[in-house]
């Protein structure tokens, strides 16, 4: 039983740090949804990156903005972690 704990727990605290990632990726597929229909799938949205397809990629502001908040959360979650 403790080690389904154990389990339980670390998979929240993955979902929990990479939260700013998940966020970004949701919204970044229904984004892409909209652009080329609902015929495609979230797989096709990953293949995207994996092919270098930039059209509906977000402007240079927007990606900076989204890396800062990660690395914000980043931060915030390992002061809290250390504490």
């Amino acid at each position: 039983m403790e080690v389904y704990t154990a389990i339980i727990k670390f998979i929240g605290l993955v979902i929990f740090y990479t939260s700013p990632l998940i966020i970004f990726g949701v919204l970044g597929f229904i984004k892409w949804k909209r652009h080329y229909g609902k015929d495609h799938s979230i797989l096709g949205y990953y293949f995207r990156y994996a092919t270098g397809k930039q059209v509906t990629d977000d402007p240079w502001p927007i990606c900076v903005t989204k890396l800062c908040v990660f690395l914000l959360w980043s931060m915030l979650v390992t002061a809290v972690r250390t504490i």
